[in-house]
């Protein structure tokens, strides 16, 4: 593990990288359209779980059946 001026170093690049990538980013319109249908499918999915959550007994034999490749 790096400590020290060795680790504030790499710190400075890495955030020096991830600030050009940050300022050279060009969303692409089908990728923004796929994000947000995605993040409503999660916030419906939330919704559904919070009116009906799944008790612990329901999630391990969701997991158990899907083990059994059911």
């Amino acid at each position: 593990m790096l400590s020290g001026e060795a680790a504030q170093n790499l710190l400075e690049v890495k955030v020096k990288m991830m600030q050009e990538i940050n300022n050279n980013y060009q969303p692409d319109a089908h990728q923004q359209t796929l994000a947000k249908e995605f993040m409503a499918l999660c916030e419906e999915t939330q919704v559904l779980h919070a009116d009906n959550p799944l008790t612990e007994e329901e999630i391990a034999e969701e997991i158990d059946a899907y083990r059994r490749g059911e």
